[in-house]
């Protein structure tokens, strides 16, 4: 299990997907799908744990479709048709036998297997209990087997909700870079509209500051941004319009000096005194560029 968890881990800092977190691969039709291949052979069970453990909503690969399962074997049979990458004939699939019954439930959801690919003469272990298997020598149709073989495992994941056109994804959030410039108050109507719950964005740890910071260094051509912190009526003290919760962490330029007033806002400043994209405030009727932020699941 040690060679696997180093393999896993080295997957995971290398791989960039975007609709899938990496390493899942995604297929033509959106599936998330992890492939080890041959580096790693576990039982049925074993293989349920390392999906889950690889994502809490991870699992041997079902399929609730005709659409979904040819998808997945036309994937498997374009990029990992040649069965000598599969000595041990295949991988294991979420589908495990009810009792003796030869009667098949995914396991993820307890629901009857309706959409199968059985060889001919499929499902007829004698054994109870079995799993499923995709074969490589025909064409990825399925086998029962006993669930202590030991075989590769085919994992997959929902994808990840994807970010509006307008909108880029950056870890875990989609962010808006503005392209006019405006007063902070239109700034935040504006992010508003674009996007269900959008918002100038709001940076509440040192993580999402230095992810943001990356991307607007990337993309800000030295605009000056919105973001939603704002004054309520006390100089100094700021709150995020969305939740009223105070600013903790923040990220002021070196040489900050709070502006005079109690109605300011918080702004990216493009460079003060060698800094990029550190804070400044201003009063709120000042023009700076929107930048947006929004959850991709309310967005899907």
């Amino acid at each position: 299990m040690s060679l696997f968890l180093f393999f896993i881990l080295a997957i995971f800092s290398s791989a960039n997907a975007k609709t899938c977190n990496h390493p899942f691969e995604e297929t033509p039709g959106g599936k998330c799908l992890f492939n080890p291949m041959e580096v790693l052979r576990v039982t049925w069970d074993e293989g349920q744990r390392i999906c889950r453990w690889m994502n809490e909503n991870g699992h041997l690969v079902e399929f609730q479709s005709y659409e979904e399962l040819q998808d997945v074997t036309g994937y498997l049979n374009e990029h990992y048709g040649s069965c000598s990458h599969w000595p041990s004939g295949g991988v294991w699939i979420g589908a495990v036998e009810v009792a003796d019954s030869n009667e098949f439930i995914w396991q993820s959801t307890n629901s009857t297997v309706v959409v199968a690919n059985w060889i001919q003469g499929q499902p007829n272990s004698p054994t109870s209990g079995d799993a499923a298997m995709m074969s490589c020598e025909f064409a990825f149709g399925w086998f029962d087997k006993e669930r202590d073989d030991v075989l590769p495992i085919l994992c997959e994941i929902p994808p990840r909700a994807k970010c509006p056109p307008a909108f880029t994804p950056v870890g875990e959030t989609c962010y808006y870079l503005g392209d006019t410039t405006t007063n902070w108050e239109n700034a935040q109507e504006f992010c508003s509209i674009l996007a269900p719950h959008g918002k100038l964005v709001e940076l509440e740890t040192l993580e999402e500051i230095y992810a943001l910071t990356e991307f607007i260094i990337s993309n800000g051509n030295d605009r000056h941004c919105w973001i939603g912190a704002e004054e309520r009526g006390r100089d100094d003290e700021y709150e995020w319009a969305s939740s009223g919760r105070p600013v903790l962490v923040t990220n002021w330029h070196n040489a900050y000096d709070p502006d005079p007033g109690t109605d300011d806002a918080i702004y990216l400043s493009s460079g003060i005194g060698g800094s990029k994209y550190r804070w400044n405030d201003a009063p709120r009727n000042s023009s700076y560029y929107e930048l947006c932020e929004a959850d991709p699941a309310d967005l899907s």
